[in-house]
């Protein structure tokens, strides 16, 4: 089944997922040239995330992949009791999660425990010598979070095992909740990067105190939703179409592409001299001070993630009978989730 998403100016949403026990909003968010998307592949059943993080080999980027789950009416650190989620690990260093801290009470991001493979088990630290391959629980033979894993202070150095500065902060998650006793978590991020080597995961099923949060497919319930951050990048980024009479056609052409970094669709400006017209039947908004005008069609579709980009032909139509006066106006192209 495919989803629809209409793009309208600066905002991209897509409502897919549910399996929501607690309230959270899920975003699958590429970084750098890293991707996070959909997929039918090693899914336990329907869909799963496939997390893909190159090489980096200059910085920036941060080549990442992200899964991003957000707690919107707040869940504390003491009231973590573990993470767990299935994953698929193609190549590379298996996927691991960030929990993002408030420990300043000002409801924003002071910090992060990152919880890795290499890391969760200090008898075993610094274990690169058996990186998991394939079908996996959380980080395989290092068991999954819970009171005994041992996690890392982000604004502190990642390492190596031994060294004075990242000993005194790698503490188990149960003397981390009395490290920061008041401490609320404001999303967790299951992600890959760059910085080992290219990897790649697909997760699935991830748990929070038991709890599955998230499947990655079946109807929608609850508050959950999967929103994909990509950029809508237009070549040529305004559509002049100049001096039309009423009835007649033009044809201009633009390029599509699909990005992977914030959100940001750009807002693509039509000047006939003509005015008039209502919207067919291709989703398109085209308006100026909330009037519609003239009859904008072959907008044309891209499916994500199997086309990256696509060279389409807009064409503007021009209603008999219509007054003369220039406008200007924003074309919403609509574009389909395989």
């Amino acid at each position: 089944m495919k989803k629809v998403i209409k793009l309208v100016i600066a905002s991209l949403l897509i409502s897919i997922i549910g399996v929501i026990a607690l309230n959270t909003t899920t975003f699958l968010i590429p970084k750098g040239e890293g991707t996070a998307a959909l997929s039918t592949e090693n899914s336990v059943s329907g869909n799963s995330a496939r997390l893909f993080a190159p090489l980096i080999t200059a910085f920036p980027p941060s080549n990442e992949g992200t899964i991003r789950i957000e707690f919107p009416n707040g869940m504390t650190l003491a009231e973590l009791q573990n993470i767990s989620w299935t994953q698929f690990v193609a190549q590379g260093y298996a996927a691991h999660v960030d929990v993002l801290l408030d420990t300043l009470g000002d409801g924003t991001v002071n910090d992060s425990l990152v919880f890795e493979y290499a890391k969760v088990k200090p008898l075993d630290c610094d274990d690169t010598a058996d990186y998991p391959v394939g079908p996996i629980n959380t980080f395989g033979d290092k068991g999954i979070v819970d009171e005994n894993a041992y996690a890392w202070l982000n604004s502190n150095v990642p390492g190596p095992c031994g060294d004075s500065n990242f000993d005194s902060n790698h503490k188990s998650l149960a003397n981390w909740k009395l490290f920061y006793p008041n401490a609320k978590i404001i999303a967790l991020e299951i992600e890959v990067d760059g910085w080992i080597s290219q990897s790649e995961a697909f997760i699935d099923n991830v748990m929070v105190n038991g709890e599955l949060i998230q499947n990655f497919d079946g109807v929608q319930t609850g508050n959950g939703q999967v929103v994909t951050d990509l950029t809508l990048i237009i070549n040529p980024i305004s559509l002049i179409f100049g001096d039309m009479q009423p009835g007649e056609s033009k044809t201009l052409p633009t390029i599509l592409t699909v990005g992977q970094s914030n959100l940001d669709v750009s807002m693509i400006q039509v000047t006939p001299s003509q005015e008039g017209g209502i919207f067919n039947e291709n989703n398109v908004l085209f308006s100026v001070d909330d009037i519609n005008f003239a009859d904008v069609s072959e907008i044309g579709i891209i499916n994500i993630p199997s086309e990256t980009s696509k060279n389409l032909f807009v064409k503007l139509t021009i209603p008999t009978a219509t007054p003369a006066g220039p406008f200007s106006g924003t074309i919403t192209y609509t574009v389909m989730q395989a």
